[in-house]
């Protein structure tokens, strides 16, 4: 019954992710983007139904597609990457670069040709095999193989995020921690799929199927219910190139912000006659050119408008709690105007 079940929703999950392909091509947006997600899905696809077709049996019937999805696999992993780069506003590859990327895949084939083109009584028989004692080792090594490829490219995925972006800043925003969930998702998933072909899980493909089916649904769902995920995730990611360009890519604007606040707020700085922008500086530990592009482009304030604001609050706040014959002398004396 379980093993049914599993068949079904996989051979389900192929059937939706070929719908997401085939809405793709008649989708209303244009460019590399929709090219790429076309191609994932195909891909996903086309793995879903050979992991539907090895787990309920059916691959008996059609022997000769058996490890077909190999390659598929490979390419997947190249274009998952591709993807997400493009979603971050990075530019589009040149074609030359993305066929070197592609070139595992091909390899993979080429490697796999003679196997594909086997007899088929020779290829039942040893499916029947499997079945009965696990996959053998000459099938286990490009199997593996092809999980390192598709490895590397969500850790290269992760890499490039962490580059890019302060991991203080993914912790905080949705949308990039959503990232870095879904490429862990996929991480775990290629994993546990390593695990049950190298110490003979029962159902290594189908179980990789399913993590994948559930990944698929998360995707539709997710894309539903926020369509300006990726809007969103780009702003964020040029926002942090932004920073890491400036003089205070090495510093913490949090933490910047919240020393500024307690100075102003807590230890009322702006009472000091002679408080310039380098004295305020020295205090944040940073130079008035950090300081002042901080100012400017964080808090869209100069150093004298916020110096001024905390003044005049403290004033009118000493306004409406003075009585009229002390207000002056206590305006004079308390305030460096």
């Amino acid at each position: 019954m379980a093993n049914s079940f599993l068949s079904f929703f996989l051979l389900f999950s192929a059937l939706l992710s070929l719908l997401f392909a085939i809405g793709e091509i008649f989708s209303f947006s244009r460019g590399n983007r929709r090219i790429v997600l076309f191609g994932i899905f195909l891909s996903l696809s086309y793995f879903l139904f050979h992991a539907y077709l090895v787990s309920s049996r059916n691959i008996l019937l059609f022997p000769y597609l058996f490890l077909t999805h190999l390659p598929c696999s490979a390419v997947l992993g190249a274009l998952l990457e591709r993807y997400l780069l493009l979603a971050w506003g990075n530019p589009a590859e040149k074609p030359g670069r993305f066929l070197l990327k592609i070139l595992p895949a091909l390899g993979i084939a080429i490697w796999l040709t003679p196997f594909y083109f086997q007899d088929r009584d020779d290829k039942i028989r040893l499916l029947e095999k499997i079945a009965v004692s696990g996959t053998d080792w000459h099938v286990k090594i490009p199997v593996l193989f092809t999980m390192c490829v598709f490895l590397y490219f969500l850790v290269s995925v992760l890499v490039r995020l962490f580059r890019t972006v302060r991991f203080s800043v993914v912790k905080k925003d949705i949308n990039l921690a959503t990232i870095l969930f879904l490429s862990s998702f996929a991480i775990l998933s290629t994993f546990i799929g390593s695990y049950s072909v190298l110490f003979g899980g029962k159902d290594p493909l189908g179980i990789i199927g399913a993590w994948l089916g559930l990944f698929l649904l998360f995707i539709y769902v997710y894309r539903q219910r926020y369509p300006e995920f990726f809007l969103a995730v780009r702003k964020v990611v040029e926002e942090e190139k932004r920073v890491k360009a400036s003089q205070l890519g090495k510093f913490d604007l949090t933490d910047i912000k919240s020393k500024l606040k307690d100075l102003f707020e807590n230890e009322r700085i702006y009472r000091e006659e002679q408080l310039t922008l380098s004295t305020l500086a020295r205090r944040l530990g940073l130079s008035t050119h950090q300081l002042s592009e901080y100012l400017n482009n964080e808090e869209k304030k100069s150093f004298f408008q916020i110096l001024n604001e905390y003044r005049v609050r403290e004033a009118m706040e000493k306004i409406r709690s003075s009585p009229m014959d002390t207000l002056l002398t206590r305006l004079f004396v308390g305030l460096p105007f």
